[in-house]
Parts: C-alpha cells; structure tokens; sequence
C-alpha cells in the first residue's frame, strides 16, 4: 500500500470515532488486541454511545469471535475496577470517559456494557448474514423454515449430472468423444467450476462463437471419407512412403530407420483402430509442417498421393480440434449458467441453505427492491462496525458492508492484513481488498509495533520482504514495524548469545551424480535432506550440552513448529523427526481422516469388503497395520501355505463383517493379527493406535446410523478422505496429551494465527498442486475484475497471481516466528517460480534461479549482508548420502517420470486382447477362470443322460471359479481330495445340485481323482508331480511395443485380425500351472469348457477347434513366451531346447485315465525360432533372449 496516503494507526487517536477506516495489521501488532480496545472506546467515549449489541464485529472464523468476545469482556473488567488498569491503553480510554461524562456515566455504561455481553453482536460473517435474514425474513423475501446445511455439494453434484446426462447424452458423437478424451465426468466438471462461481462480476473466457453441429457433422464425414480414402491408398503405398521418408532428403538424426518404422507402426495401429482421430505426435514426421522444417538444404518436399491426402487429414484434424475445443468451453460456461439458475431452485425446494448462500442472499436482497429499506434498518441497528480479516473477504462479503454501511454515518473498520491473503482456494479475493483501499472517504492506517517477534527477526523479516512490488502485485508492502520496547519478546540463546534470527540454509555442494538434474538438485533429493536437517537442527537445540534457552526457559521440543505446504511433506518431516528421536506431531486441519492410519483402514477394508483379490489383500498386508513389508509379500508368491493362510483369515473377516458389522470385524483383526501391539511398537505408537481405532469407532457410528453396508461404508470413509485436505474440515480430531510437548508439522495455510519461538520452512520453494494442461485458471484483469478462463490462454498473469500468493504465504510462514527461522534453498529443479526464487534474486520484477551456485550465494550474501542473517550449509545429522548399491541403504527418493505416459498406453490382459476395445481395463485382472461365453454366471445343470459328475456338473464362471480353487489346494498325491473339495464347492454356492439335492463333493472329488491319473504323456501323470516341483497361479508382465492387431494374429496363427485390438503397455497374466518334470517346464491350464457328452467331443482334433474359436492358440503362445522369459532370467544355464517342455491346456470334464487316445490333453510346443519371432516382435525388451 502506498506509503504516503497511510497514517501510523494510533488506537487512542480521537478520529477514529467516526468515519471509515482501513487499518493495515501486519502479523505480530496485536490486531485483536486493537479491536478489543475499539470496541471499549466506541462503548464509552461518544456522546451517544451505542450500547453493546449495537457495536458489530465480524470474524472470519469461530474461535476469533471467542477471543475477541473474550478480550472485550475481560477489558471491561479491568476497567470496572479500582486502580490502575494492566494496559496503559484502557487506564486513557477510562479517564477521558470519565473526564467528558462523568464517573457515574462511565460507571453506568461500563456496567450495562458487562451485563450485556452476551448480546455483543460478534459474529463471524456467515452468523452476520444468518441474523440478517432471520430478523429481516420480509425485506430479505427468504423461505422460513429453511435448515442450514454445512454440506449441500450432494444437490451441486445432482444439478452437474442431470446437465451431463442432457449435454453429453444428446451431444454429437464428436463433442462426447473430445469430453471422454478431455477426462470430463460429473465430478471433475463440479472440480472446474469457478471458485467465485456467485460473483456476478465474474468473467468467463473464451469467447467462442456459436459451433453450427450439423456444419461439424458433415465435416467429420467429410474427414472420415478421406481416412477410407487413405486406408485404402495405404496398403500399396506404405513401403514406397517409407522409402520416400529414407531417401536422404530430410536430416538423418530425425528421420531414422527405427523413426520412420514406428511411423508407419503407428499408421497401422490408427487404420486398425478405425477412427479418424490421429494422435498427431505419434505421426508427426508425416506432417507437412515437420517435414517442411526437417528438409536438408537444396531439397524438397516427396511428390505422393498417400503423402498429400495425409496433409489434408491433419490439417482439418487441427481445424476441428480447435473448433471441438470451443465447443467444449461453450459447454462448460452453460453448466456455469445451469448452476447458477438450478441449484438455488433445488435449494429451496428441499428448505436447505448453505453458508455461501447466506452470503448470496443478502447481497441480493441489498440489491433488491427492498434493499434500501434493508440497508436503513441494518445501519439503525448496528451504529460501529468492525471487520476482521478483511483481506480475506470476497466480492461478495465486500458488497454486502459497502451497500449496507458504506455510505452513511455509521463508523465503519476495515482491519486486515494483505501480506497476509492466502486463502484464494476458497474465493479470497485481495483485489476487493485493494478496492476498498482506494475508496474515497476511506482513512487508511498501518500498525507499526509488533508485539510478537524479537528485533532480529523483524530487521531480517525487513530484509526478506524489501524493493519494489516485493508482494508481486501493486499496493502490497510492508510498512516498517519496529518491536515492542515494554513487553519484549525473550530471546532464543545458546550458551548465553543469541544466535542471527533467519538462517538460510544451503544444500551440500558435493553430492553424488544420481543428486542431480541437469545442473540442479532433485527435488526428492532436496525434500529428504532438509527434512533431515531440521531433525538434525531440533536435536541439537535439545542437547543440554548446548544450552539453548527461550528467555529463561530450557528449549523444549514443543517450541519448535516446521510449516510445510503438503500432507505428504508433513508426513516425511515427521519420519525424519522419528527417526532422529524427537516427539512430533501433525498438526492437521485435515483430522484424522488424512492420517496414514485413515489410508490404512480403507486399504484393510477393501480386503475384507473382496477378500478375493489377491491385489487388495496384498495391498492390506503392505500397511503397517498388518505388517508386512514388500519382500514378505514377494515371498507370499512362493509359499502358498502362507498365502492361502492369509486368505482364508479375510474370508473369515468378510463373514463377520457381513453377519455381525464393521467393529466386531476390526476387534476380531486386532485379536488375531496383533494390530493394537504392531502400530504401538512404531514410532508414535500412541498417535497411531488412536488414530486407528478413532477411525474404527467413526465408521462404526455411520454404519450403525446409516444401515450403510461393506461398499457404502469404504465409499464414505473414501469421500472423507478426499475432503480432509480441506482447511475448513475441522472435525474428528482427537488430541493426546503425549502431543502438548513434541514438535508441531503443520501446513502454512494452518499456521495463520498461530505462533512458535522456533519455526522451520524446509520446503519454502514448494508450490502446492501445478495446474494440468487443459485445466481452467482463475485471474483478474487490468481493471481488478475476477477471470475464469476454461482455455487458460493468459497462463503469464495466472502465473503471477499465484506467485503473488506464494510470496504472501512465505511472509505469513516467516512472521510466525517469535524467535528464529529457518529457511532451506538452494538451486533445486522446478523452483524457478517459486517465492524464494522471486524475493532472493529476481531480475526485471521476475523470479529467477541464478545459473550458478557461485551466482546464488552472491545473492544470498547481498541478502545477508547488514541484517541478522545466516547463509549455512544444511546439517546432516547422519552419515553422507551413498549412490544406490547392491544391499546400501539409501535415501526412498522415487524414480521420476521422465517423459509422458504415451496415448493409448495401458496394462492389458489375454481378456481385453480378445474382447476388444470394449473391455475394461481399470478392473484389477485376477487370474483366469475361464468364464463361459455367454450371459449366464452359473448355467442351469445340464439336461443330459449321462450321470458322470464330470459333465453333469454346472457351467459358468463360478463352476470354472471353483474347480480352479479346488485344483489350486489339493495335494496331487493324496489318495483323498474329498475335504477340499466339499470346502470350496460350499464356499462357491455349488454343495448341492439343483435337480436332488444330493451333495456334489463325492462325485466333483472322483472326478478330481481321474484328472490327477489320467497320462498326459508317457511317464508323466499330474500325480506324480510333488509339491516343490509345481508353482499355481504363477503371475507375469509382459512389456509391450504397440503391438497391432496383424502382430496378435501372427501369435495366434489366425488370417482374421479383426477381433483383437491394437495396444501398448504392459500383458499381465496368470499362468494356472508350471511345473518340473524330468528336468523340463511346463505350464499348464485348467479349461472347464463343455464341449459335450460324449468322450469323441474331446479327443485333440475336436481340443484344437476349441482352441482356435477361443483364441487359446493366442493365449498358449503368450504363456509360454512369458514362461520362456521368466525361465531366461531366473533358471542358471537356461537353454529352450532343452528346458521347455511346452503347453498343456487340460479339457477337465473330458480327461479318462482309462481312455489311451487322452481325451481332454492338449499339448503344444512352439518351436524356439517361432517365441524368440514373438519377442523380437511385440516386446520392448527382447534383449533378455538367450
């Protein structure tokens, strides 16, 4: 703010009883304490002095209307009684009251004023406006009757799915498939709705004209009849393109062999595919403009139809897209419009109101027709008013005190700080708050004495925050504050001196080559050192050695806070404090329900909810709750006994989650598998298990009081979760005493209003969630007018916004400070925006990140130079950080993405291979129990006559789920399988037929018997295969090139592609069987397909039409390609030849020991040329080929 129209604010100053007035509360001046004396001047120093509940005070937060309710109550005491008063202030207002009214006024008024506290009008803004239209239900033209509802996203999200039933549903094909492209849901459209969705001074952008459909219509078959055209030109023209591409014309380091190949690969894949939709990037050397700029010198362009005909293609391709593209932002600004119009409607239809709407409703009605009288009767009633935080009000909140008491006799306080306005996630807006700073008649004032801070910290405060626009944005500064010379704050020493107030910490220059990312530290590798550096610093301030004091007072953990800007920050600062020894505490506005416990819990839940899915069990065994690490989960792979132990004990937890409920369920966990004694037995142990069984308890309430179920209540637990990151979710949350006396890690956002004698910044270059690439960004024009752009084009002024609020969010993390900060920086990748990167070294009014470390420690000592700052290497309290070696401990630094996840990429199984595009890939793939084609879960039983259990028994997938479960846990050599089976048959549904009655176990587990006997070769019965000697379900990933449709056919010996889909990724899968036999591997598949009733139906000519119909020639070639794999790497010595026994796929309902033509066998074993062909052709990786 400029500093030539503020007056230093004088509380005491006879001007400020009347007119309005905008006061400047830099952190640390007693903002609170200023209101509360105001308030005592307002009661009894005017000639007519308003009585209590005339006087208005609106905060923004409940606990501020507390403690300002608080301060004005106890200052009325302290005045009430004899003598001098603890504040010299109050001792003044006393005696010129007493002096211009007499001691029996004063005495009345203050009397009157006590006694009437309860009728102070403190109110946060939502209790204001909530009064507003209770008491002026008629003016304001409300609903009585309406309940007021902390949550009405559920009506939002209504609204938002009919609109995308109505638009998408009814939309042109093309305008559905760039919104499916574009990830569009209901959710994520509710997720791009403007944050000042109510401000009718919003502005949307783009501006798109009006799309003509039926215009696009055409087009796209215009578009669609040249991709046929071209399709058809592209089979006898491929290789003369390619050639045309390779004859040296263009730069050779462009146009490559393996470049041109993937080329025409991609070309292939986009014509199988049969869509028009080209991903440009996958064939851009085909493109006239990139070929244009990858000519040699003295050559042109390729004379060719193909070559032509595809430049047209993608030229109307780009044409289209943008016009899509409008026409998807057209979209999205009638939902604006929708929700503007519906939501209220749905609102007051159901009698609920939000807090938003109380805010909306009284601005309307101050708008309205009757906003005159509205506004007449709020300033009758309310003769001074004070607003708190003023810097975080909004459009909205600011028109309702401009309308209602802007311009009238009403004295009026605006009190804010904007270094501080940090909360724009929830529609703050500091251009109102500059707004108001440049209304006329509007006497502005800065606080200028800190009662917080040491002298210190406020010079190196001044230092960090100084030159022009040092906020970034115009209007913000930071007046000169000086500290309070009665009431100082006690220093922090060491050994009896005080130590520079800001310490700037450094990275070690000498860091191995794996630190580094072209030039700069990794961030992973940034994050870990500093917050082992803070661990390392709390420690040493702690040591008694070092004696470290806060004026008299010994250092103690609890004076300590490290502000960060994440969940997942804060949790790797508490790690480190931990592991270091020393008592910390989250901290959370994001309660329990963002605990790592919270995570825990739905993780066990799942499991429970599909004890099924080998991924959720092992995903639950992974937490600590449970206690598995990754090696003994690995080892489940190997040993199942164990596996199918831990199985059965989530079988055993879903049964009694179904039949008794959720706690009974966790108390049995507990009991059984020791969670309470594990997480006690971690660091925070305490936290940990009250974290956990806090959570239990909460579920436990919404299952009972909803009648919720197993998937409603993970959905719920889900829901809250995704919420408790929100600042303004402040229940459920449990506090220990063990934490009143450990280090607090909490958000930035968190700390406002908060402070410490010690406070840490270890990430101050962090710069929360980036925007994706086609999300929307909010900004304001050059006239301060609100913008939310859905194509984001002014992407530089977004940027700076949100610089200008990062820069506001380090002042607010600093001056929490009373004592000491710290601060680390240095050259770290991706930091160059940052806020650090804007205050240490911008350059022409930008942020920068010196080129050098030479260059970034001048600037640092520029900084330093003449304050009380520190430029110091970060500590490391433990040994120096090791490149990553065979058994070495290192760092958990994660592996970073290093180039976008390709179009189209994905993990697929043998299933989606041969249903086509049409299967789901997001459902987690299990191991293949080979359904049978057809609707039917579990066909009726057979109507045949033959009584063999084998083909009377059912069909479908729960009949093939079964017969795997049984195959996958009896002992082949046992002459007895009769307790298995009638154990899996029961846990299946499949005891009893449906014809009798009578039980199935006894002819099922015959059956077995004659499967385990029956040769499948001379000399080798599955019988005789012993337990070591065979692996079930064995789990494999093959790494894919983009693989087309005519690759899969060559795998499959098939002329007829047209099934199967193009894909790239990775092939998951499960191998039923591999087992050892006379040296050899095979792998084997249990097949429970009905082919008939006859013994003739399953003889090996009858198995290979069968294996051809249902693409298990393909499925065969897979397995054993990934068993060839999987033997090259593990086996010494591996040799096809001579290891690899082959395929067996096993017809169970046709297999006869006493047949010796072996009906139900079928065996294969491709030849070693045919699966190194294979791998050449559809792996990434086919160097692992022997």
């Amino acid at each position: 703010m400029n500093k030539r129209t503020c007056r230093s604010f004088d509380v005491l100053a006879d001007e400020l009883l009347a007119g309005r007035h905008l006061i400047e509360a830099s952190a640390g001046t007693g903002k609170t304490y200023a209101m509360a004396l105001l308030c005592l001047r307002l009661l009894l120093e005017p000639d007519d002095a308003p009585p209590v509940d005339q006087i208005l005070a609106v905060t923004f937060t409940e606990a501020a209307t507390a403690e300002l309710r608080r301060r004005v109550r106890r200052f009325l005491k302290d005045a009430l009684q004899d003598g001098p008063c603890r504040h010299a202030e109050i001792d003044t207002i006393r005696r010129r009251a007493a002096a211009r009214h007499g001691a029996a006024t004063l005495a009345a008024r203050l009397q009157a004023a006590e006694q009437d506290m309860d009728q102070a009008a403190i109110f946060t803004i939502h209790g204001f406006c909530h009064r507003v239209l209770k008491v002026s239900a008629f003016e304001s033209r409300v609903l009585f009757q309406t309940e007021l509802a902390t949550d009405t996203d559920d009506l939002l999200r209504e609204v938002v799915c009919d609109f995308w039933r109505r638009e998408i549903a009814g939309a042109p094909a093309w305008l559905a498939a760039h919104a499916a492209e574009q990830g569009l849901t209901p959710d994520t459209l509710v997720d791009r709705l403007p944050r000042q969705l109510w401000n009718p001074e919003l502005r949307l952008l783009p501006e798109v004209a009006p799309v003509d459909a039926a215009a696009m219509d055409r087009r796209f078959a215009e578009l669609h009849n040249r991709y046929v055209r071209f399709g058809g030109m592209w089979l006898s023209a491929r290789d003369d393109v390619i050639a045309l591409l390779l004859d040296g014309r263009f730069k050779g380091n462009i146009y490559k062999d393996e470049s041109v190949d993937r080329l025409a690969r991609a070309i292939d894949a986009w014509l199988q595919a049969g869509a028009a939709a080209v991903d440009l990037k996958a064939v851009e050397l085909l493109i006239p403009d990139k070929m244009s700029r990858s000519l040699k010198k003295g050559f042109g362009l390729p004379e060719h139809s193909a070559i032509a005909l595809f430049g047209e293609i993608v030229a109307e391709t780009e044409r289209l897209n943008g016009q899509v593209a409008d026409a998807l932002f057209a979209l999205e600004m009638r939902l604006v419009e929708q929700v503007r119009r519906e939501l209220p409607r749905r609102k007051e239809a159901a009698r609920v109101r939000g807090f938003d709407d109380l805010l909306r409703a009284v601005r309307e009605a101050l708008a309205g027709p009757d906003g005159e009288e509205l506004g007449s009767a709020l300033r009758a009633r309310y003769r001074a008013v004070l607003v708190d935080e003023f810097q975080d009000t909004d459009p909205v909140q600011y028109a309702i005190f401009q309308k209602a008491f802007g311009r009238s006799d009403t004295t009026v306080f605006y009190i804010g700080d904007p270094k501080q306005s940090i909360y724009s996630f929830r529609g703050a807006d500091i251009f109102a708050y500059l707004r108001a700073a440049r209304e006329q008649g509007v006497v502005r004032h800065t606080m200028t004495r800190n009662y917080r801070s040491t002298p210190g910290l406020l010079a190196a405060t001044a230092r960090l925050f100084r030159g022009e626009r040092p906020f970034v944005i115009a209007g913000i500064e930071l007046p000169p504050v000086e500290a309070d010379a009665e009431r100082p704050c006690p220093l922090l020493t060491e050994g009896g001196r005080e130590a520079p107030a800001l310490t700037i910490w450094t990275l070690p220059p000498d860091l191995p080559e794996w630190c580094w990312d072209d030039g700069r530290y990794k961030v992973a590798v940034a994050r870990q050192m500093a917050a082992r550096a803070v661990a390392a610093e709390i420690r040493r301030l702690l040591d008694p050695a070092r004696d470290c004091r806060i004026g008299a007072e010994p250092f103690r953990a609890a004076h300590a806070a490290v502000l960060v800007r994440s969940r997942t920050e804060a949790q790797l600062v508490k790690d480190a404090l931990q592991a270091a020894g020393v008592p910390a505490v989250l901290s959370r506005a994001d309660n329990v329900f963002g605990s790592p416990e919270a995570e825990e819990m739905e993780l066990i839940l799942r499991a429970a909810a599909a004890p099924s899915s080998g991924g959720a069990v092992r995903a639950a065994l992974l937490t600590d709750a449970l206690g598995l690490d990754l090696a003994g989960v690995d080892r489940l792979a190997r040993e199942a006994t164990e596996w199918e132990g831990w199985l059965e004990q989530f079988h055993r937890l879903h049964d009694a989650w179904a039949t008794r409920g959720l706690l009974p369920m966790l108390r049995r966990l507990d009991a059984e598998c020791g969670v309470r004694g594990r997480l006690l037995g971690l660091a925070g142990g305490e936290r940990r298990v009250t974290n956990f069984f806090h959570v239990a308890e909460l579920l436990h309430g919404i299952e009972s009081e909803c009648g919720m179920g197993l998937a409603g209540v993970i959905g719920w637990l889900a829901g809250r979760r995704a919420e408790s990151g929100d600042e303004r979710v402040d229940a459920y949350e449990l506090r220990l005493e063990s934490d009143a006396d450990a280090v607090q890690v909490l958000t930035m956002h968190r700390s406002k209003g908060l402070e410490f004698p010690v406070v840490f910044l270890p990430f101050p270059w962090s710069r929360g969630r980036k925007l994706s690439k086609n999300e929307p960004c909010g900004y304001h024009d050059d006239t301060g007018r609100p913008v939310w752009d859905y194509g984001c084009a002014d992407k530089v002024r977004a940027r700076r916004e949100k610089l200008a609020e990062d820069v506001r969010l380090l002042y607010v993390s600093v001056t929490r400070a009373r004592c000491r900060c710290y601060l680390a920086w240095d050259r770290i990748n991706e930091a160059e925006d940052s806020a650090p990167a804007y205050l240490f070294h911008r350059r022409d009014g930008e942020p920068a990140l010196p080129p050098t470390r030479e260059a970034l420690l001048a600037d640092l000592e520029a900084l330093r130079s003449g304050a009380p700052i520190e430029v110091a290497e970060l500590p490391l309290a433990a040994p120096p950080m090791l490149a990553p070696t065979a058994g070495a401990v290192v760092p958990r630094v994660p592996r970073e993405l290093l180039a976008p996840v390709p179009a189209g990429w994905r993990v697929v199984s043998y299933s989606v291979l041969t249903r086509g595009a049409a299967a789901t890939p997001a459902v987690e793939e299990l191991p293949d129990h080979d359904p049978e084609i057809g609707p039917a879960a579990v066909s009726a039983e057979p109507a045949v006559a033959a009584r063999e259990d084998h083909l009377a028994f059912p069909r479908g997938v729960r009949a093939g789920t079964a017969l795997h479960a049984i195959l996958e846990r009896i002992d082949f050599a046992a002459p007895d399988c009769a307790g298995v089976v009638e154990e899996q048959l029961r846990r299946h549904g499949l005891a009893r037929r449906s014809s009798d009655g009578a039980a199935w176990a006894p002819g099922v587990a015959r059956w077995m018997q004659r499967v385990l006997a029956a040769p499948l070769t001379d000399g080798l019965r599955l019988a005789d295969i012993g337990g070591p000697d065979r692996v079930p379900e064995l789990e494999f990933w093959l790494p894919l090139r983009l693989v087309t449709p005519a690759d899969l056919a060559t795998l499959a010996g098939d002329d007829e592609p047209s099934a199967l889909v193009a894909v790239s990724g990775y092939l998951r899968g499960y191998i039923d069987l591999v087992f050892r036999h006379a040296g050899r591997y095979y792998l084997l598949d249990w097949k429970s397909n009905h082919l008939g009733i006859q013994p003739g139906d399953y003889l090996p000519e009858r198995l290979a039409e069968a294996m051809r119909v249902h693409h298990y020639d393909l499925q065969l070639n897979l397995y054993v390609l990934a068993l060839h794999r999987y033997l090259a790497r593990t086996l010494p010595g591996y040799d096809y030849d001579r290891h690899m026994g082959g395929a067996f796929y096993l017809f169970l309902r046709g297999m006869d020991p006493a047949d010796p033509r072996r009906p139900g066998v079928f065996h294969r074993r491709p030849e070693r040329a045919q699966v190194e062909g294979w791998a050449a052709r559809i792996l990434e990786e086919p160097s692992w080929t022997p």
